[in-house]
């Protein structure tokens, strides 16, 4: 099917060029692209673009679900996670539709009384489980689709922008008022997802930031305390940066798409094709677009950043305690996870493995702890300005390898 996509459509759509030609320009409307008098060259823009935001939602929901099948792999999560899914499994089935419903919206995860008994982080991580399931991305992403249509008409209503297109005949622009509604609700669904997306990883990083437990199974302390020679009760925070760290390097990078769709809609209004001209709902909608993208990425960034400073901040009162500098009160330690899964330390560390893992955190540099210059969101943000001419700029920023 995608072979045919890719392949089929564009050699028939060439054998038949001219009839099909004929057929679009019956009614007067030119079909060139260098002349400034076509409207066919945005319309194909637009579909490019309406094509292009399906890939990237396909696409990027596909990067998601591989990142995650990473981490299970690489945090030894993947017998806990499928507990925890079974047991959700078995509480929705209990749970009337209404309640499922908000389970997929609400902070705290909604369990019938006979399920909520447990370890103090399963609620949380039942919650992500909920949450990151398919259906409920494309329900959030849908109610705020239909929230931004709304209010993007009441914009309009309010602004009395002109709307004009300059067509002829009335097959260009039934062409036109199809493609502008369907590239519209793509850009929406697409913006919203990759806004999904980044505010509920940024939820995620500031409960695992917030908790006071241990976060992690036994079976992944035991992975890390391998790889470290530390005991594991020590590693609780570091576990919860290279999380971060990982998750966070697929996330940032959606922030690319709803500036790529951004720029070829810029593209498809220039006057270079036709008398087009942007409206004022248009510019409105549009820095709206860019400043909820933007706010989440920098959201993300802050939330990942007080995640790390929290773990410093930890890290560094044990290494007081450990090199006796700290009081003289016992070693405050975490609440373990319940006796099934409780997790002891073999012994307490040197305060010079403390110092090197603390060092650890203060380096790492992947996903959104990576320095402001090497995030995507100033590329993703430049991105557009490249269809207004400046292009120069991203020259610029390649040969400065930002």
């Amino acid at each position: 099917m995608l072979a045919l996509a890719h392949f089929g459509l564009p050699l028939l759509l060439a054998y038949y060029w001219e009839p099909f030609a004929i057929w679009l320009t019956h009614e007067g409307k030119p079909l060139v692209a260098l002349e400034g008098i076509s409207l066919w060259p945005t319309e194909a823009i637009r579909l490019v673009t309406l094509l292009l935001c399906a890939y990237l939602i396909f696409s990027g929901w596909a990067a998601l679900t591989q990142n995650l099948d990473d981490i299970l792999e690489r945090f030894n999560l993947r017998e806990m996670r499928k507990d925890l899914v079974n047991r959700q499994r078995k509480a929705d089935r209990h749970l009337p539709r209404w309640l499922r419903f908000v389970n997929m919206f609400s902070l705290r995860l909604v369990l019938p009384p006979d399920m909520r008994h447990g370890s103090p982080n399963e609620p949380f991580w039942r919650r992500y489980i909920v949450q990151n399931r398919i259906s409920a991305r494309a329900m959030r992403t849908t109610a705020c689709v239909l929230l931004a249509a709304l209010a993007s008409w009441c914009l309009a209503q309010a602004l009395h922008s002109p709307w004009f297109v300059p067509q002829r005949g009335d097959l260009s622009l039934t062409v036109h008022q199809w493609l502008h509604s369907l590239m519209f609700v793509a850009m929406y669904f697409l913006l919203f997802f990759v806004v999904d997306a980044t505010t509920f990883c940024v939820s995620f990083v500031r409960g695992l930031t917030a908790s006071r437990v241990v976060n992690w199974p036994s079976a992944t302390l035991r992975t890390f305390e391998k790889e470290l020679q530390m005991p594991g009760v020590y590693l609780n925070k570091w576990i919860n940066l290279e999380f971060i760290a990982m998750r966070t390097r697929c996330v940032s990078r959606l922030i690319y798409f709803p500036f790529i769709v951004l720029s070829l809609f810029l593209m498809s209004r220039n006057p270079f094709f036709d008398h087009w001209t942007m409206s004022g709902t248009g510019l409105v909608l549009m820095v709206l677009g860019t400043c909820v993208a933007l706010a989440c990425a920098l959201a993300l960034r802050y939330a990942a950043e007080a995640a790390r400073q929290d773990a410093i901040q930890h890290l560094s009162d044990e290494i007081m305690r450990a090199s006796g500098e700290g009081p003289a009160a016992p070693r405050r330690r975490m609440p373990a996870a319940p006796p099934a899964r409780r997790f002891q330390p073999a012994s307490v560390p040197k305060p010079a493995q403390l110092k090197l893992l603390l060092e650890r955190m203060e380096q790492l540099r992947e996903g959104a702890f990576a320095p402001f210059w090497h995030q995507p969101l100033l590329k993703a943000f430049l991105l557009p300005f490249a269809t207004l001419g400046g292009t120069s700029i991203l020259d610029y920023m390649a040969l400065a390898n930002l």
